[in-house]
């Protein structure tokens, strides 16, 4: 129902009411009305003091556009409500003057007003108000009979119409906001059985289990992966909770995480757990919880899934496993060692460390292949696990290749280093046959015996493999203890070694040029190339440590090409009237295939005579006859350049060597010189003094190296030898002359 609409149509005074037939539709009943003039009306005193100018037609539509436009928005243009209206007005004017003049046609402007949007809350009634005072005034109505009641009765219509349209626009809102709700319903209806039927599909095909349970535990709902995965069917857990399928070591910590979520102290946790098989088989399970509460917001349901990764679990341990074990013997790998180490460290006072060493692996390995050899390195990890069994108090471990590591806590009853050593090698001693090869094995041992405070695992580890380094220099099967005082002069030694490529790179080791001088006569006889190193903390490191040092950091290839460089320059500069210039070489630079070449780059790059160079070669490189040095030495010797063995002691395999050196000169080891000189009257100084006899009788000559005094060079003198180098020859304050080298020298 709509309420009544009031309107209140301003009618001009007139002293005669017109009488219009009822209806919308009606035509005008015959009233006695006064002719319409568009003068204004005349009162008792004359013409009315308020009456207004008549309006034409272009002021009518103008200004019921500006009354629309202020009583209601519509969403066009100012020109389109006045085209509108202006139709309207037509409409009106067309009604009014019909012949046979009815007001029903009017119903339609009414209409068209709501249609058009003119629906304000005023816009009714500032439109009649406005029509009735306008329209009877028009000049297209002034010979219209009785116009002023054709204006009233097309009012009427006009409101009818604009009624009429109102109505059925609230009723077509109603029904299509019905319309709307019951879509709306019918969606929301769909949606929930479409979600409903899309979580019954999930729930059931969802690979992860999937568990509903009620504060208390027990089970509301569960899927078939839940079911698969715990072992029980649906009638089972329905006698249990879920507590009963966790396992026994995970159940207080898992009823604390239900508790947190139920408290309200967390909203959904992740957890890797073991749940329990019906079986009895432990199930590593990822469990993700959350908590479902009700409209009042206590807790209602726990959500578990579950995500089997029992095999992920295994894979992950296994590589674990791998990873800190040796593949071949199942032993912990260095990683493993040291962590090990790092533990025993922090809780013993004092603990035993051994680096194992297996003697010969390489000859296993050339002579019956690598599968031997491994098959050697697994018995021997057996061997040592045996002799070594207490996991909590010894560990042993596969630091790689064919050395092993054994750390043991000081207990009371243990046996001491020197026997564990022998038991180690008498168990391995026995052989074990592969096919016909009957293989035994030895090991040498570095051992580390020392209170655990101050050390680290890592330093425990290095002076291990320091002292089985120089355990193996003596010999295989061998032990040794630990020397801190030799191990610190060691590392000292590698040190200064590790910075010798910065050192060279910034000039800091330079070449020098130290006389060979005869002893019988002021003469220098030759001159060798030597290096010479003044390092900031070492002081001055000499030649033979330099070379070995280079030799240790990979500098010996360049270090030799730069000397002979430095000697092929220093011959040239000096001219034919000085002596030949030498290169003593280490036993690497003498057996390099390249050293006939870079001997032949520098003479001809400087010009020089092939005598013009002397070149060292040491003894010990010397000893197989079928070494690469005999070979170089051939090779420059049929070249011209003269050739010597330095290094020379009293052993007869170096006293074997002269025989075959195509130039017939040796040098006296320094250490040989300098052990003579501290007891010149020892049986080694009557040895060394008939050695010299013998080789002057063979017509060899005879340098000696390293004289240091005046006292050192008259004994040399006196035992027969020719020449030598060291302190005192170049700071003994004689004459010396420049004289070129005589062809044995």
């Amino acid at each position: 129902m709509f309420p009544a609409v009031l309107l209140a149509v301003p009618f001009p005074a007139s002293p005669a009411v017109p009488r219009v037939a009822e209806g919308p539709g009606a035509p005008v009943a015959a009233v006695d009305e006064e002719p319409m003039t568009t003068s204004p009306p005349q009162g008792p005193k004359g013409p009315r003091s308020r009456a207004r100018p008549a309006r034409d037609r272009a002021q009518l539509v103008r200004d019921w556009a500006v009354a629309m436009a202020t009583s209601v928005f519509v969403p066009v243009p100012h020109e389109e409500i006045e085209r509108r209206l202006a139709a309207l007005v037509d409409e009106t004017i067309r009604v009014l003057r019909a012949d046979e003049f009815s007001a029903a046609p009017a119903v339609d402007v009414g209409r068209a007003m709501v249609r058009d949007g003119f629906t304000g809350q005023t816009s009714l009634a500032r439109s009649l108000e406005l029509l009735a005072e306008s329209l009877p005034g028009l000049p297209e109505l002034a010979r219209v009979p009785r116009a002023r009641s054709r204006v009233y009765a097309l009012l009427g219509s006009l409101v009818s119409g604009y009624v009429q349209a109102t109505r059925d626009l609230v009723f077509d809102q109603q029904e299509g906001v019905k319309r709307a709700l019951l879509l709306a319903k019918e969606k929301a209806e769909r949606e929930l059985w479409l979600s409903e039927a899309r979580f019954r599909e999930v729930f059931g095909i969802s690979a992860v289990g999937i568990a509903i349970t009620d504060p208390e535990g027990r089970f509301v709902q569960v899927n078939g992966a839940f079911l698969e995965i715990v072992g029980h069917g649906r009638p089972e857990l329905a006698e249990l909770r879920l507590s009963d399928v966790f396992h026994p070591d995970d159940v207080g910590a898992l009823e604390s995480v239900y508790g947190r979520l139920s408290d309200g102290k967390a909203d959904r946790l992740r957890e890797q757990r073991r749940l329990r098989h019906k079986d009895g088989d432990t199930v590593w399970c990822t469990l993700a919880v959350s908590l479902l509460r009700d409209a009042e917001g206590a807790p209602a349901y726990h959500v578990t899934a579950v995500a089997d990764v029992t095999d992920l679990h295994l894979l992950q341990r296994e590589l674990r496993k791998q990873a800190l074990h040796d593949a071949l013997t199942g032993l912990p790998n260095r990683q493993a060692l040291v962590t090990g180490l790092e533990r025993m460290v922090a809780e013993s006072d004092e603990i035993t460390v051994l680096q194992v060493d297996v003697d010969g692996l390489g000859v296993v390995n050339e002579g019956l292949g690598h599968r031997i050899g491994d098959e050697v390195l697994k018995r021997v990890a057996r061997q040592l696990r045996a002799l070594f069994p207490d996991p909590g108090d010894e560990l042993v471990a596969r630091l790689g290749g064919d050395e092993f590591v054994v750390a043991v806590r000081h207990t009371e009853g243990r046996p001491d280093v020197g026997a564990l050593a022998a038991r180690i090698n008498e168990e391995l001693a026995e052989p074990v046959y592969y096919g016909p090869h009957g293989v035994a094995a030895s090991v040498s041992i570095g051992v580390v015996q020392q209170p655990t405070h101050g050390f680290t695992a890592c330093d425990l580890l290095r002076a291990a493999g320091s002292t089985l380094r120089r355990v193996k220099e003596q010999g295989r099967r061998q032990w040794g203890l630990f020397d801190p005082d030799r191990d610190a002069r060691d590392r000292a030694w590698s040190a200064v070694a590790a910075g010798m490529p910065g050192a060279w790179e910034n000039g800091e080791i330079r070449v020098e040029h130290r006389p060979v001088v005869s002893l019988r006569d002021p003469e220098i006889l030759a001159v060798e190339a030597v290096l010479r190193w003044e390092h900031p903390d070492m002081g001055v490191v000499p030649h033979a440590r330099c070379l070995a040092m280079a030799e240790v950091v990979g500098l010996g290839p360049p270090i030799a090409q730069w000397l002979l460089r430095s000697a092929g320059e220093q011959a040239l500069t000096w001219g034919g009237l000085a002596p030949a210039v030498g290169v003593a070489l280490d036993a690497h630079q003498a057996a390099d295939p390249d050293l006939v070449g870079e001997v032949r780059a520098v003479l001809a790059e400087f010009g020089l005579g092939p005598d013009r160079l002397r070149l060292g070669f040491p003894t010990s490189a010397l000893r197989d006859e079928s070494d690469d040095a005999w070979d170089n030495i051939r090779v420059l010797s049929g070249l011209g350049v003269r050739t010597y063995a330095h290094g020379f002691g009293l052993g007869a395999v170096d006293l074997a060597c002269v025989e075959d050196l195509p130039s017939r000169v040796v040098e006296i080891a320094p250490a040989l010189a300098d052990q003579v000189a501290r007891r010149p009257d020892s049986i080694l100084a009557r040895s060394a003094a008939d050695l010299v006899t013998l080789l002057d009788r063979m017509g060899v000559t005879v340098v000696v190296g390293g004289v240091a005094s005046a006292e050192q060079a008259d004994w040399w003198r006196a035992a027969g030898a020719h020449a030598a180098w060291g302190d005192h020859v170049t700071a003994r304050g004689m004459p010396l002359r420049l004289v070129p080298g005589p062809a044995d020298l």
